[in-house]
């Protein structure tokens, strides 16, 4: 039942994730992509902050007691987030959304691959085909929903690609490690403390946050939906995340957790009213019958 629960959190975090993606679209334009990796930490911090005296906050002694633990934990922010994220969104400028997110679904199975590995974990054949149906119908979905002009696949942007996507699976396998002396909670505010927090370090996203706010202020709309965004990707999504982790395995937590796609269908038109067309309904169902056999047998 714990298993379970773990997989219920990570479609949760996808579902956080998908709802933070349609506010970005609608007020994400305003900022480059650098400065939205940087502001969508700087915008859910507060809200671990905000909570502090009212959950469990041992990270001082459990770290204390088990610093191989916290490296592991401030390996997998930097790898994962200031290094991964920025790679990704590296990809985006070079060679466009379809191509890096349709890359970016090898993510769940270079995971499970390297859980077996690493981490002595186990995928049973349904399991299997549960996550090559889920990876099938995300593909699909991303290569409709991304229409964008394509840069060239040169050998240059390939590396680029293949760094993104091995620093969110090696993430994955890192945050698995470092997550047992401690709660989800406090392996959110380490991961994001870091991984926002080493951005500062990053020249290209310092130039690009300064530039935003130089050339023009963005509105007060545009921020309010970037911090909306923020509050149910950056803190809810990644906070469920985290304990998802720490009940489940780490290939299926990464296989789950991806399948926002699947959840922007609905929000999209419910927020947008945008229709939903054939090639999605396709796709969806492919994820959906994926996740079924995941959650039930993965």
């Amino acid at each position: 039942m714990i298993a379970i629960a773990g997989a219920f959190c990570a479609l949760g975090s996808a579902a956080g994730w998908a709802l933070a993606t349609v506010y970005l679209t609608k007020g994400g334009d305003r900022f480059s992509a650098l400065s939205i990796n940087f502001l969508k930490g700087f915008f859910a911090f507060p809200f671990f902050l905000l909570l502090l005296p009212f959950v469990p906050f041992n990270l001082i002694e459990a770290a204390q007691a088990h610093p191989d633990a916290l490296g592991y934990l401030v390996l997998s922010g930097l790898i994962g987030m200031t290094l991964g994220d920025t790679l990704i969104l590296s990809c985006f400028l070079k060679i466009g959304p379809r191509i890096t997110l349709v890359g970016m679904a090898l993510v769940p199975f270079l995971t499970s691959v390297m859980g077996i590995f690493v981490l002595n974990e186990s995928v049973s054949w349904v399991g299997a085909l549960g996550l090559v149906f889920t990876m099938l119908g995300l593909v699909v979905l991303q290569q409709h929903q991304n229409k964008s002009a394509e840069g060239p696949l040169n050998g240059a942007a390939l590396w680029l690609l293949l760094g993104a996507i091995t620093c969110q699976s090696a993430a994955h396998i890192f945050t698995k490690l470092g997550q047992t002396p401690f709660t989800s909670f406090e392996v959110s505010m380490v991961r994001l403390g870091v991984g926002a927090g080493a951005l500062l370090l990053v020249p290209p996203a310092v130039r690009a946050l300064i530039t935003d706010f130089k050339n023009k202020t963005p509105s007060k709309k545009a921020m309010g939906q970037v911090a909306f965004a923020a509050f149910w990707g950056t803190f809810v999504a990644f906070w469920l995340v985290h304990q998802a982790f720490a009940w489940t395995k780490a290939g299926l937590v990464a296989t789950l957790s991806a399948t926002s796609p699947l959840f922007v269908l609905p929000f999209s038109y419910w927020i947008e009213k945008k229709p939903i067309a054939k090639e999605e309904w396709l796709g969806a169902s492919l994820a959906f019958a994926g996740v079924v056999l995941l959650v039930g047998f993965g």
